[in-house]
């Protein structure tokens, strides 16, 4: 019987040859900075007393959006990072729905 074929792991590459590597920051952007916006949304909603549920939800949902682009960013996986783009806009549509 033939030894089974060891594989080695897919080393990622340097991030300057990666061609998905615009994909893998604008995941880590997009979450980071609408997730910073939301927060601090937030934090004065605390602080005037005008916090709703559709503040706090747009926010879990930005916030998942962020955590999720930033390990795309960090395991450097596309489908990571194409999700917290969408993720993202979710949390936009989801903001505009609740709010008008």
């Amino acid at each position: 019987m033939p030894a089974p074929e060891i594989r080695a792991c897919r080393r990622p590459l340097p991030r300057k040859e990666d061609p998905n590597r615009w994909i893998y920051i604008s995941g880590l952007g997009a979450g980071a900075i609408f997730g910073f916006g939301f927060w601090a949304g937030l934090i004065a909603s605390f602080f005037t007393g005008e916090t709703t549920f559709a503040a706090v939800a747009v926010t879990v949902v930005i916030t998942a959006a962020a955590y999720v682009g930033f390990v795309g960013w960090r395991r450097q996986q596309a489908a990571y990072s194409w999700g917290a783009l969408l993720l993202t806009l979710a949390a936009m549509a989801l903001s505009q729905s609740l709010t008008s």
